[in-house]
C-alpha cells in the first residue's frame, strides 16, 4: 500500500527523507517505521486495517459480521488486520455469530490476554497458528464455538500443548487424546 505525501518531510526531524517540499510515494510500512503520523480524512484513517485498540478492532469484527461486503471495502480482509499493538483479546469474538475467516496472519506475539475470545462464536472454524509466548491468559477460549471442527480442535491441541498457559486452562490431557499430535495436518 502506497500513500502519496505532499508535505515538508524537512519538519519530521531525522525521518531519513528528502529535506525539499516534494511530494513522495513510500510504503505504509516505512511511515511506521519512521515513527511519521499517518495523516487522517474527514476523521478516518489512511489505513483501514491497522488497530491500534481492542475497542477499534472489535468495532470492525462487527462491522464484518453484520455486513461483510461493506466491512471489506471499509477495513479490507480480515487475514489481513494489522494488530500488533493489541494486548488484550479477551472476548474479542464473542458473540460474533456469522465470522468464519483465518487470522492466522495475525501477530499475537505481545497478546497477554486471550481470555474468552472465540466465546459463542458460532460459525468460527478456522486453524490458528498464534504465536502464545506473551499469552498468561486463555480461559474458556473456545466456549461455544460450536462449529470448531474436530481436526482444527487437534490441530491447536497439538501445537499449543506445550504451552504451560494452555495445559494449565485445558490440562495436557487435551493433547493425550489426539493420536497425531506428532504430526498435525491442516485440516481442509
Amino acid at each position: 500500500m502506497l500513500i502519496h505525501l505532499a508535505m515538508m518531510l524537512s519538519k519530521v526531524s531525522g525521518s531519513g527523507f528528502p529535506s525539499d517540499d516534494t511530494a513522495h510515494d513510500l510504503p505504509l510500512s516505512s511511515l511506521l517505521a519512521a515513527n511519521i503520523p499517518v495523516p487522517t480524512t474527514n476523521g478516518r484513517r489512511l489505513a483501514t486495517n491497522i488497530f491500534t485498540t481492542k475497542a477499534e478492532l472489535r468495532a470492525a469484527l462487527e462491522a464484518w459480521d453484520s455486513d461483510p461486503i461493506t466491512a471489506e471495502s471499509t477495513y479490507g480482509p480480515i487475514a489481513l488486520f494489522v494488530i500488533a499493538g493489541i494486548t488484550d483479546m479477551s472476548d474479542l469474538f464473542k458473540g460474533l455469530t456469522n465470522i468464519n475467516e483465518g487470522i492466522s496472519s495475525w501477530n499475537t506475539a505481545g497478546v497477554t490476554n486471550m481470555d474468552g475470545m472465540f466465546k459463542n462464536a458460532k460459525k468460527f472454524n478456522q486453524p490458528l497458528d498464534f504465536n502464545l509466548l506473551s499469552v498468561t491468559t486463555m480461559g474458556n477460549m473456545f466456549q461455544g464455538t460450536s462449529a470448531l471442527s474436530d481436526p482444527n480442535k487437534e490441530l491447536m491441541s497439538c501445537a499449543w500443548g506445550s504451552n504451560t498457559v494452555f495445559d494449565g486452562e485445558y490440562g495436557p490431557e487435551s493433547t493425550a487424546a489426539w493420536d497425531a499430535c506428532s504430526t498435525p495436518s491442516q485440516p481442509p
